[in-house]
């Protein structure tokens, strides 16, 4: 019985990390480094960058060459 009890509180964990990554946040953009609100944990790349005619391309953009400051 204790191994349920144990098992239970790990997946509880387990939620409350995820559902903390759903939240929005400030992050750098990968592509250009500018700082922009993303809606969810895995949006990395600026709607700016996103917009771009080489992002909608899906031709080689350097990610990460921007100046860093």
């Amino acid at each position: 019985m204790p191994l349920r009890a144990e098992k239970a509180a790990s997946m509880s964990y387990k939620k409350s990390v995820l559902a903390g990554d759903i939240d929005s946040k400030v992050r750098n953009c990968l592509a250009c480094r500018r700082r922009f609100k993303s809606a969810w944990a895995g949006e990395r790349i600026c709607p700016k960058c996103k917009g771009s005619r080489s992002w909608r391309s899906g031709s080689a953009f350097k990610y990460g060459a921007a100046k860093r400051s």
